[in-house]
């Protein structure tokens, strides 16, 4: 508090003082300075957590709280995930507290900080973040950014209720259909169980559902689609992309007991990769498929996937299908092949324009439209126009001679290429061809 006093972070009232800091001018120049920071909000959520251990002790945080370092400049913050080797700027209150309003506008010690020692995730928890006037706050003795972890941003959903209209569309295709719903958080539209009574309908259409599993899928199981398991299940579980770990677990569980086809997918996103050792042993446990994806875009200045350590590579490859090394992980180039998109696979808008491929510019949107009574799916393929096959399902369209005629292979299944070469689950244990390799590195020692 601003007072020196501690107080833990949920008995905090609005209105309150508690420590901050500002950058101010002063008689030897610009400084960051110690300032009184009236409380302006409370948020109060479900949030996964991290153990932060320092050299000044521990703290519990999330891992997209940030933080400032000890670095030379005017300020530079890092979120909790990007502490490894790093030293967070410390303060320590003068001893007598007698002292403490001297601190108020004095200069903040220039110390080597708090060096953090390890990061290790401990699941999800009730967590409440404050916003102060300063826009900072010093939390157990950490120089600590505003969190700003409020309600979730409100729904947004584009479906325009026109259950007969979208049926229709799909009918004229006169074939079997699998559907993907995927794109923001499918289950939490106004409009999701319209669509899969839709599909239900049909004896001949499936559908593959990629969701972070925030809501309940006990509506979902009472469904025709369920009933015939016509329906697959991928969940995405991403620590840093505010899943909660018990409302995961909870809703897979529920899943994989209603004998669902399902799968787990984990984002090899870079500050997160160690911490799939942990879940993954949770998942194996209970029989559940599980696989990496890998990252494509910059981290702290570095290209990935080409950026992952030898040992992760090497992982990767034990666990995923050859075609998808080829052109997910090596990133191969595709462009020039046939891929059966356009003939096998399009991509449906919510106003019923059609793509051809979520990973060429602007989805590769032809001149169609679903609701089209004279659109027909084309008789022949296409070739690639883009240098990259970024998305799993893709490449099953992509042709290939060197990996066989994998379209046929989506049916009655999750669609990512990995189940190819990942099965049981559910009531047996869950299969890796290569298990022994892969345990090389999740049985290693985590790195932090």
């Amino acid at each position: 508090m601003s007072d020196l006093s501690w107080k833990p972070i949920e008995s905090i009232k609005m209105g309150q003082e508690v420590l901050g800091y500002a950058f101010t001018k002063g008689e030897r120049g610009n400084r960051w300075r110690a300032q009184k920071a009236k409380v302006t909000n409370i948020f109060h959520r479900k949030s996964e957590v991290v153990k932060l251990i320092t050299t000044k002790g521990t703290t519990y945080c999330t891992p997209d709280h940030q933080w400032m370092i000890v670095k030379r400049g005017e300020k530079s913050y890092r979120h909790t995930y990007e502490l490894s080797n790093k030293s967070i700027r410390f303060l320590s209150p003068p001893t007598p507290l007698r002292k403490r309003n001297a601190i108020i506008g004095k200069s903040l010690p220039n110390n080597k900080g708090a060096k953090v020692l390890s990061i290790t995730p401990i699941g999800s928890m009730d967590v409440y973040n404050i916003t102060t006037e300063t826009g900072n706050y010093v939390a157990n003795g950490l120089l600590s950014k505003n969190c700003y972890g409020g309600p979730n941003k409100p729904n947004l959903t584009l479906w325009n209720g026109e259950v007969e209209a979208w049926t229709l569309a799909f009918e004229r295709l006169n074939r079997d259909i699998y559907f993907t719903l995927s794109y923001g958080e499918p289950m939490g539209s106004p409009g999701f169980y319209d669509v899969i009574d839709i599909i239900g309908k049909h004896d001949n259409w499936e559908c593959c559902i990629i969701t972070n599993l925030s809501f309940s899928p006990e509506r979902l199981l009472e469904s025709k689609l369920a009933k015939d398991k016509r329906v697959y299940v991928i969940g995405c579980f991403h620590p840093l992309g505010g899943a909660d770990w018990e409302i995961f677990k909870k809703h897979i569980l529920m899943l994989r007991d209603s004998d669902i086809k399902l799968m787990s997918m984990y984002l090899f996103y870079p500050p997160q990769i160690e911490w799939f050792k942990e879940y993954w042993k949770w998942f194996d446990a209970n029989n559940i498929r599980t696989y990496v994806r890998r990252y494509i875009g910059k981290y702290e200045g570095k290209q990935y996937p080409f950026a992952y350590s030898p040992e992760v590579k090497q992982f990767m490859r034990a666990m995923t299908q050859p075609k998808t090394v080829k052109y997910g992980l090596d990133l191969t180039s595709p462009k020039g092949r046939l891929c059966t998109a356009s003939k096998d696979m399009i991509l449906v808008h919510h106003d019923g324009t059609i793509g051809l491929c979520a990973d060429c510019p602007n989805n590769y949107i032809c001149d169609a439209n679903i609701f089209d009574p004279d659109f027909k799916l084309n008789d022949s393929m296409v070739y690639c126009p883009t240098n990259l096959c970024g998305g799993d399902y893709g490449m099953f369209h992509l042709i290939d001679g060197e990996f066989g005629d994998l379209p046929e292979k989506i049916w009655h299944d999750c669609f990512v290429a990995q189940t190819e070469n990942i099965t049981g689950g559910g009531r047996e244990k869950v299969n890796y061809p290569k298990r022994e390799a892969m345990e090389k590195w999740l049985l290693g020692k985590p790195r932090l």
